[in-house]
């Protein structure tokens, strides 16, 4: 039957389901690649690459692909989407996160075809969620779990503290009146909490070496936090990536202190409004 539409009027049809596509390609079966059959049993199975979404100003930004080469997902939260140039920032930083991420997969395949090697499915994995904000300053944290076919993934975290009113990315050392005051008043409890939580993880035991010693704050990621979602900030989050404190069998680590008086005391004026005294 012939399909009519009246004048001036655009046709529509409705878009025909994967499964069914599937179904159709697979009717030549003996045509394809064992690649590509693969690939079509992964579209049957609902397995599909969803298409990327244009960021909304405002709104919770959230990207995620599936295909048989690499699962990929990158997101941000509203309080970031509010702020064009952390758009603008992590939209670079997604493309080039995925562009990445799937010339490696690419290779990795290629490599292990060779030498006659199963192929494992890579993935990347961003999530920045918002540890508290306030009218001066929005505290940012990333996870980020890579995985490029070898024996585990690896994870880590990273802290983003942002200055609304200069509208640029700052430092958590950036907050002291002194840089030399960040270490002198952090340092001792940082040290303090790690050697506690390494001990209480370890069962009192110590493995010696590097993994006994205190890291450098430049090692970590020291982050403003607000639990209390009351636009002050009441807490400061010591994040410790695998390999850093510990070996990778032990985590990651996180070590938070209530905000101190005298840490308030030794910020800049302009910040010192952002912090909740105790």
């Amino acid at each position: 039957m012939a399909l009519r539409r009246a004048r001036g009027t655009p046709l529509r049809m409705k878009p025909v389901p994967h499964a069914l596509v599937a179904a159709a390609i697979l009717l030549t079966g003996g045509c394809h690649s064992p690649e590509t059959r693969e690939k079509i049993e992964k579209m049957q199975n609902g397995e599909v690459a969803k298409s990327p979404t244009a960021p909304e100003p405002g709104r919770a930004f959230s990207r995620e692909e599936k295909t048989p080469l690499l699962d990929f997902s990158y997101e941000w939260p509203a309080e970031a989407a509010a702020i064009p140039a952390l758009v603008e920032r992590f939209t670079r930083d997604m493309d080039s996160a995925h562009k990445q991420a799937v010339a490696t997969a690419q290779e990795d395949e290629k490599s292990r075809k060779g030498i006659g090697v199963d192929f494992n499915n890579h993935s990347f994995e961003r999530s920045w969620s918002t540890a508290g904000q306030s009218p001066a300053l929005l505290s940012l944290v990333a996870t980020t779990s890579v995985f490029t076919g070898g024996a585990h993934p690896n994870h880590g975290r990273t802290a983003l503290l942002w200055d609304r009113k200069a509208n640029r990315e700052m430092k958590a050392s950036d907050l002291f009146a002194k840089a030399s005051d960040f270490t002198a008043l952090l340092n001792g409890p940082w040290c303090k909490g790690i050697e506690q939580a390494r001990l209480e993880r370890r069962q009192g035991e110590r493995i010696g070496g590097e993994f006994d010693i205190c890291p450098p704050l430049s090692d970590i990621s020291v982050i403003p936090a607000d639990t209390d979602n009351d636009g002050k900030f009441d807490r400061l989050r010591f994040l410790a990536d695998p390999y850093v404190a510990g070996p990778y069998a032990e985590g990651d680590y996180e070590v938070a202190y209530a905000i101190e008086p005298s840490w308030i005391a030794a910020m800049k004026p302009e910040w010192r409004d952002s912090f909740e005294r105790p």
